[in-house]
């Protein structure tokens, strides 16, 4: 009720009324316009929204543009959501980042496998160690760098069952050079 015979840019921020008013002029000159359009809105109590606006013109029998009817949508929810989902992603970024940053800087060697005994990622050091490019590491098997079969059947089966495995074992290096290693 309060909004009816003012010009809808009342429903605008103080801020950007003076652009909506010039924005919806214009709009009745444009041949082609987009259908819809997504800004905010200010409540009566001052809360800003985000709406999407559709709208299309009601004309005269000579086509010329008389009115526009609008349908406003809120989709300040979604907006909302978009936001955290986009600050979200940025912090995943930043905590990739970091583990990668850790990951390939420390001198301990990390193999990183799946419950099914496949090698996942290798960081440097464990490339280094064993004496095989990270690429060609990532085809084997965690078995394929463990000397002993039993062991590998053991990490193996801990793996699949409990998803982790932790102990002492030796890997073999591309030489056939073993090393000892604690693992987990």
């Amino acid at each position: 009720q309060d909004v009816i015979g003012q010009s809808f840019a009342v429903i605008f921020p103080e801020g950007v009324r003076e652009w909506a008013e010039a924005q919806y002029r214009a709009t009745f000159t444009q041949l082609e316009v987009a259908p819809t359009v997504a800004t905010t809105i200010q409540r009566k109590d001052g809360v800003q929204r985000w709406v999407e606006v559709r709208y299309t013109f009601l004309t005269d029998a000579t086509g010329q543009r008389t009115a526009m009817l609008s349908v406003i949508r809120d989709v300040t929810a979604q907006q909302l959501a978009q936001e955290a989902w986009r600050a979200s992603e940025a912090r995943l970024r930043t905590a990739e980042a970091h583990y990668r940053g850790v990951f390939e800087g420390v001198e301990e060697c990390i193999l990183l496998a799946n419950a099914q005994g496949r090698l996942l990622d290798v960081n440097p050091a464990a490339a280094r160690l064993l004496g095989y490019e990270r690429a060609d590491l990532l085809t084997m098997p965690i078995a394929a760098v463990l000397n002993d079969p039993v062991a590998a059947r053991v990490i193996d089966d801990a793996l699949s069952t409990d998803g982790a495995w932790r102990g002492e074992t030796e890997l073999r290096r591309a030489d056939g050079h073993t090393v000892p290693i604690e693992g987990q």
